[in-house]
């Protein structure tokens, strides 16, 4: 089985990499056990995809099937009419890294405008070769058939990455933004050598600080943060509330059991007031069963 689990801290380095937003759409295929899904943010929409029933089964621990779209089948037969705005993932090599650039490759034609691609893929003469061949092609007439597509950065990973699963593969992250306005686009910068890396430990060192540009908005994203922010600017002063939990009459919330715990009153930005209670005997799962919207 061509399963090579992402280590991690990686996955989640590559999370932070992807830049993603508050309520945007997020897609991890043939996302295994969830080592890189786990650290999206659930502030997020999360779609993954995963054929296994076994590698699913251990996704679902990490992941919430309550809110959080898990797909069974392969990456190959999702439907493309199915788009994002981040797709983060660590796809099966295959022969020459055959399998990884045509997962890549599909996962473009999932990306919305303004969106963002982070990939780990092999590294060496036949998978390279196959990656320029698929983000350079160009037409009959020698024009790009891919010129909304833009490497922005690639770091270049070392052989212990994948020590663990018992493989010595060399490796490469790749940044890919997709702008069909090109002066949007991000340039792309020298690539980051950590080949070099003692260990993992070392490499996790080295990449704990490292940062990647954010992605550039889309003027039709700048006009919707323009008017969300503009909407929040309107509103009456007496929706402004307090930042802060504060605490409120136990009996405003009627007969649950909160033994000694105080009740604390939240107001959110949209003047929502929520009222609960903080528990730490509880681990997350037992405090679902009692409210799925428990945070």
């Amino acid at each position: 089985v061509d399963y090579f689990a992402t280590p991690e801290p990686l996955g989640m380095k590559m999370v932070e990499w992807a830049g993603v937003r508050h309520g945007e759409d997020v897609l991890e295929p043939s996302a295994g056990h969830g080592a890189i899904s786990r650290w999206i943010s659930e502030r997020a929409n999360r779609t993954v995809v995963e054929p296994s029933r076994v590698l699913r089964s251990r996704l679902a621990m990490v992941m919430n099937p309550a809110r959080d779209r898990i797909v069974d089948s392969k990456f190959e037969d999702l439907g493309v009419n199915n788009k994002y705005d981040v797709v983060v993932m660590n796809p099966p090599f295959g022969r020459g890294g055959s399998d990884a650039i045509s997962h890549l490759a599909k996962a473009a034609q999932h990306l919305r405008d303004g969106g963002r691609i982070v990939a780990l893929i092999p590294v060496g003469p036949t998978a390279d070769k196959r990656f320029d061949a698929w983000l350079n092609e160009t037409d009959e007439k020698g024009r790009p058939v891919r010129a909304d597509l833009h490497l922005h950065r690639e770091i270049l990973l070392p052989g212990v990455t994948f020590n663990r699963a018992g493989a010595g593969v060399m490796t490469r992250v790749v940044v890919i933004d997709r702008h069909a306005d090109l002066a949007r686009a991000l340039p792309q910068k020298q690539s980051i050598d950590l080949t070099d890396a003692r260990d993992m430990a070392d490499l996790f060192e080295r990449i704990e600080g490292l940062e990647i540009d954010p992605r550039r908005m889309t003027k039709a994203q700048e006009a919707v943060q323009a008017g969300d922010a503009s909407a929040k600017a309107s509103k009456p002063a007496a929706s402004a509330a307090p930042k802060g939990p504060k605490e409120v009459n136990p009996e405003a919330l009627g007969t649950i059991d909160r033994g000694d715990a105080k009740v604390i009153e939240h107001t959110t930005q949209k003047g929502k007031v929520i009222r609960g209670i903080v528990r730490s005997d509880l681990s997350r799962a037992e405090a679902e069963k009692i409210d799925p919207y428990t945070f």
